[in-house]
C-alpha cells in the first residue's frame, strides 16, 4: 500500500510473509517481517528511502522448535537520470 501525505512524502507499509515446508522430512520453515517504508522525494531527480522493520523466523524440524528475531534499518537514496 502506499500513503501520500503532502506533495514529496510517502509512506508505504509492508507485511512480508514466507512459508515452505518439505513434505518428504516434515521441515517447516515460516518467516514475518513487517515494515514501514518511507520515501521523501528531495528535488527533480532525487528520493530518499527509509525503512524500519522487524524479522521473525521460526524452523520446525526433528529438533523441535527454533526461534529467532532481529530488527533492521536501511537508509538510501536514489537518483533518476
Amino acid at each position: 500500500a502506499r500513503f501520500p501525505i503532502g506533495r514529496n512524502v510517502r509512506i508505504n507499509p509492508r507485511l512480508r510473509l514466507a512459508v515452505w515446508q518439505d513434505a518428504a522430512s516434515g521441515h517447516r520453515r515460516e518467516t514475518l517481517m513487517p515494515a514501514f517504508r518511507l520515501l521523501l522525494n528531495a528535488r527533480n531527480r532525487y528520493r530518499l528511502e527509509l525503512e524500519v522493520g522487524n524479522d521473525q523466523f521460526t524452523r520446525t524440524d526433528g529438533a523441535g522448535d527454533q526461534k529467532a528475531s532481529g530488527r533492521f534499518f536501511n537508509l538510501g537514496y536514489r537518483a533518476d537520470f
